[in-house]
């Protein structure tokens, strides 16, 4: 790419792609300003995050290898990869019913591995529906084991795709099409690029919910069934207080992928900086490896179409704006999220402003 340049020459259409295809109401000028902004705000704290665990691990203080030295000392074979999903997700998916989302009586989702001719955009893994205009709606969650692409291997960074992919996009899907917390028309469930920016927003900030969830654990007494089931099954992977912290690790790795993400979709897309200068910026400003901004930022993302790799952060930072206001006006929180994963595939600025409407009322 250095040798022969690899311009996308999408300058005359980004904008254009940004309004039409995803709802933008942001020029790409003021894209990458978000962009900027959300990584700055949160940059500091993830860097220090990444000091503390390098001296618990006793490697060098990057991000980078922070992950390495992790993957290297936890990884699960690849052949225990979907096993292992599918073991801790009888259990979470409970947990996030009763904590988080609430997931319709109806909801069934099959976990396969990611087919190699599809693991190049699908690097560590993603989601489909199926059936989502009948009342026998399905999903399938793909996890991605092939080496040679961007696969999750840590326990606790599989958790977070399942909580990413399943309990924000699957259900989205499912709850959506069952009509379990709004009733959207036949039109909102047309799928469609738009509807897949909402998707991407609902999945993004739900990864944070459980975050807090795991910050916030009830003590002893108040415990579910399902909650004293996580916390035994985390006794072989070193106990609950290692696989929160691991957790949030690589939830906040992942909000500094999707703020890129923001950051490359705006500079790419605008003939601003071509791909190699990016990957050696994000590289040295979050600490990043080369191979994750590369895999997490171009082909997966890029192929796409220009503002898809944009979603993600902005309208998940938007839901979490909203979700924040929503609590301060005493909504119940569950109800709320599962009101906004109910919506089908709506446009980003109806979206938003029926969340809004429903914290008012």
């Amino acid at each position: 790419m250095k040798a022969q340049g690899c311009r996308l020459e999408r300058e005359s259409i980004y904008a254009q792609a940004l309004r039409d295809l995803y709802d933008y109401t942001e020029t790409p000028s003021q894209v990458e300003e978000k962009g900027l902004r959300f990584l700055g705000n949160e940059l500091g704290d993830y860097k220090k995050l990444v000091q503390e665990f390098a001296d618990n691990l006793g490697c060098e203080p990057s991000s980078e290898v922070v992950a390495r030295t992790l993957k290297e000392r936890k990884s699960l074979k690849p052949a225990r990869i979907i096993p292992y999903i599918n073991q801790v997700r009888k259990i979470i998916v409970k947990i996030i019913n009763k904590r988080i989302v609430g997931v319709n009586p109806k909801y069934s989702t099959k976990v396969i591995e990611t087919p190699r001719y599809l693991s190049g955009v699908f690097p560590s893994g993603g989601a489909y529906f199926f059936n989502y205009l009948t009342k026998r709606p399905k999903q399938i969650f793909i996890a991605t084991t092939d080496p040679r692409r961007d696969p999750h291997t840590v326990p606790a960074l599989l958790i977070n795709l399942l909580v990413h992919e399943e309990y924000g996009h699957c259900l989205h899907g499912s709850n959506s099409a069952m009509g379990y917390g709004a009733k959207p028309s036949f039109v909102e469930m047309l799928g469609s690029t738009l509807g897949s920016a909402v998707s991407e927003g609902i999945s993004f900030q739900r990864e944070l919910q459980f975050q807090d969830y795991l910050n916030n654990m009830p003590d002893a007494k108040h415990l579910t069934r399902e909650e004293k089931a996580f916390l035994k099954s985390c006794d072989h992977l070193g106990g609950f207080e290692t696989v929160r912290k691991e957790y949030t690790f690589y939830t906040k790795t992942w909000r500094m992928t999707r703020f890129l993400r923001v950051i490359g979709d705006a500079r790419i897309n605008s003939g601003k900086q071509d791909l190699p200068d990016f990957i050696e910026w994000a590289n040295k400003e979050t600490g990043l490896s080369r191979s994750m901004v590369y895999f997490q930022v171009f082909p997966a993302h890029q192929g796409i179409g220009p503002g898809y790799a944009t979603t993600y952060a902005i309208i998940g930072e938007a839901i979490r704006e909203i979700e924040h206001a929503a609590e301060q006006a005493g909504k119940d929180l569950v109800k709320f999220n599962t009101y906004a994963s109910s919506q089908g595939f709506t446009p980003r600025t109806v979206f938003e402003s029926r969340l809004w409407e429903y914290v008012k009322t």
